[in-house]
């Protein structure tokens, strides 16, 4: 009887994993923003049904800038520096007109070696989302709300990869 419970407690223990957690390693999408203080910021122009409700890339701009800025990465104009691209899609939900979805992509691109062509590129190495369904009265409001979360998933990202110490 006493061996079979030790058996038991055994496997359990085995299945269960370490008690400590092991650290995993980060993404290296992640890890492509650390130290990211200044970059670009573009605007990709904004859907129809943004527009209709009165969503503009001015108003997107402000509150992206403003949660980057305020989460230590300045906006510049600066060709040199990495671009964060925004881009925004909205989607009809087809049984019902009035409720729409909202999908929010902000993407890092910055300079990257290739190594075996030996050159720099510019290219995505991070991408942030926003997701939200809603009723078209609320877009404006939850446009607002979607353009700082997605500034704050990239900001997030670069406080993961800066905790991690090489």
């Amino acid at each position: 009887m006493i061996g079979v419970l030790v058996a038991v407690m055994a496997g359990l223990a085995a299945w269960a994993g370490p008690a400590v957690p092991t650290r995993r390693p980060v993404a290296d999408d992640v890890m492509s923003v650390q130290a990211l203080h200044e970059a670009r910021l573009e605007i990709f122009p904004l859907p129809r049904m943004l527009a209709a409700a009165s969503v503009t890339e001015d108003q997107i701009r402000r509150n992206m800038t403003e949660a980057l800025e305020n989460s230590g990465i300045a906006i510049v104009e600066d060709e040199g520096m990495s671009l964060l691209k925004f881009k925004a899609k909205t989607i009809n939900y087809p049984q019902d007109d009035n409720i729409v979805g909202l999908v929010f992509i902000l993407e890092v691109v910055q300079e990257a070696m290739v190594h075996r062509l030996g050159k720099n590129f510019m290219v995505p190495t991070y991408s942030g989302g926003a997701v939200a369904i809603t009723t078209r009265d609320q877009l404006a409001v939850v446009s607002e709300e979607k353009a700082r979360e997605v500034a704050m998933a990239v900001v997030r990202a670069g406080r993961v990869s800066s905790a991690i110490k090489d």
